[in-house]
């Protein structure tokens, strides 16, 4: 059966059928009644950041106390609930405005903006952190983290033109950090060698989000007119959403 414009869409993740046309009717059964449950949009903006926040937080199961840098964004949302629901302690930073937010989920607030953020975060942490989560590749996050914790990234911000290059270097810089160590997560790359693995991921954040216990990230559709701003692809959302860019 072709597809037509508005047709819901789900994705699949493994070996067997990850370019199939077709799904077993058992499969496409049980897919529908998930459907029927939740907004589909919401449901679209999961796949690539559930899978990054539950690696994220697979790299230290055991940590008592988290940093996330960014705590508002997409995959900080995903990752600051999971982490309070296994019991963390949580420590964010995020702008003023998701303030709210943030602390709404339990998270312990720290505006990212004051000129005193790192102090902040110790304070409110009750010291030195066993984790802490960037996507950015700021080096600074380091200073509050213990000797045998880890920063795990996520990415990192590149240089017009050379995204691809500096995020490799990257990379390579942090494997060669040590007390704290460092850790690079790249979703994409576990989604292709380890499918069945994203599956499972991917079904229990869709079940946790239907069931009310995880709160996704709200999507705002824009065009892709309005997704390039000053040559870049526009990353920036207000606090608990996510950019979808929309084609006709």
């Amino acid at each position: 059966m072709r597809p037509r414009a508005g047709d819901a869409r789900v994705d699949r993740v493994d070996r067997r059928s990850r370019n199939g046309r077709r799904v077993s009717a058992p499969s496409a059964a049980r897919l529908r009644h998930r459907l029927r449950r939740r907004r589909r949009r919401i449901v679209a903006t999961l796949p690539l950041d559930a899978v990054t926040a539950r690696l994220v937080l697979g790299v230290r199961p055991s940590a008592e106390r988290i940093f996330v840098n960014g705590v508002s964004g997409p995959v900080g949302l995903l990752i600051a609930q999971l982490a309070l629901a296994a019991g963390a302690t949580v420590v964010g930073t995020a702008s003023e405005r998701g303030r709210e937010l943030v602390e709404s989920l339990g998270v312990r607030f720290v505006d990212y903006a004051s000129g005193t953020w790192i102090d902040d975060v110790l304070a409110a942490g009750g010291g030195p952190l066993d984790v802490a989560v960037d996507h950015r590749g700021d080096a600074s996050v380091r200073a509050v983290v213990r000797p045998g914790g880890v920063v795990v990234r996520t990415a990192f911000t590149g240089r017009p033109g050379r995204e691809r290059s500096d995020t490799a270097l990257g990379a390579l810089v942090v494997a060669a950090r040590t007390h704290p160590a460092e850790r690079v997560i790249s979703s994409p790359a576990v989604s292709v060698l380890s499918p069945r693995r994203t599956s499972r991921i991917l079904a229990e954040t869709v079940s946790a989000v239907a069931a009310g216990r995880l709160r996704a990230p709200r999507p705002v559709l824009i065009d892709p007119a309005e997704a390039i701003v000053d040559g870049r692809l526009r990353s920036s959302a207000a606090a608990g959403e996510k950019l979808v860019v929309r084609f006709a």
